[in-house]
């Protein structure tokens, strides 16, 4: 599977109080897929799926929905982490092409 970091690579590190493994189906439209949270420290999201996902994040884009082909794009596969000093703590959106495909996620506070 392929890594993406942004922030530093706390992977594997102790020091995060809270761990909460989580899912989502992603649809054909934006799709909540991490709810905000302040005290956020950590977060990735791993595309279980055989289809490209596009993830937005509350804060960072200029419009909170997911939208085809824009954000952060998510290959089949692939995992894209965060952490402190880069961490959203918005709302995570998601979006896919043909909908019902798997996301899953992991946050640490």
């Amino acid at each position: 599977k392929k890594r993406k970091i942004i922030g530093e690579d706390t992977m594997g590190k102790s020091g995060l109080q809270v761990t909460t493994p989580g899912k989502a189906t992603v649809a054909a439209t934006s799709t909540l897929v991490l709810a905000a949270n302040e005290d956020r420290e950590f977060m990735s999201f791993t595309n279980d799926s055989d289809e490209v996902m596009y993830l937005t994040f509350n804060g960072i884009e200029q419009s909170a929905a997911a939208v085809m082909n824009e954000g952060e794009p998510l290959y089949p596969a692939q995992t894209v982490s965060f952490s402190v000093p880069v961490i959203p703590k918005g709302n995570v959106y998601a979006i896919c092409s043909s909908g019902s495909k798997n996301i899953t996620t992991f946050e640490g506070t």
